[in-house]
């Protein structure tokens, strides 16, 4: 029996590499690795919030459905996560699941750099003293969600959409 060309040259296809707990970057860039079953990818603030402020925004509050479509897609690729451990996004996110209401979405859109130090506090609080790898590693990630301009990274996807 022979084989074909096209079968004994294919190569295994090449495995995502794992997130590293205390991994930040966009959305987009966290999502080209493997998180599951031990990590999850965590908006800070949460991407429901900077929608809202992105609809409630005067160059938001015109946009079709279609708009706010490419918006909700932009936000949620560009927004900065951290890769943290899912049962710590699951048990003590402010905005993981249900947690995440009307109310405190419609409060963290309006100051979404507040928010986003509420959310960063409160899974620091529940990775340092645990002797956790993970605790400092998240440390760093939030100097740099805290420095994300947030505003600024909605109006652009606002144009950008509309």
């Amino acid at each position: 029996m022979t084989q074909s060309g096209t079968s004994k040259n294919k190569q295994a296809p090449t495995a995502k590499p794992w997130l590293k707990c205390g991994e930040v970057g966009t959305y987009a860039e966290l999502n080209k690795k493997r998180a599951k079953p031990k990590f999850e990818r965590d908006h800070v603030p949460s991407h429901a919030s900077m929608m809202k402020a992105a609809t409630s925004s005067p160059a938001g509050r015109g946009m079709t459905t279609a708009q706010k479509k490419c918006v909700k897609s932009k936000l949620k690729d560009r927004a900065l996560t951290i890769a943290i451990p899912k049962s710590v996004h699951r048990g003590y996110s402010r905005t993981c699941g249900s947690r995440n209401n009307a109310t405190q979405i419609k409060t963290d859109s309006k100051d979404l750099d507040s928010a986003a130090n509420k959310d960063l506090r409160r899974i620091q609080a529940h990775l340092d003293g645990k002797e956790s790898p993970c605790a400092e590693a998240y440390r760093a990630a939030a100097k740099e969600v805290r420095a994300q301009d947030h505003e600024g990274l909605i109006k652009k996807c606002i144009a950008e959409c509309t």
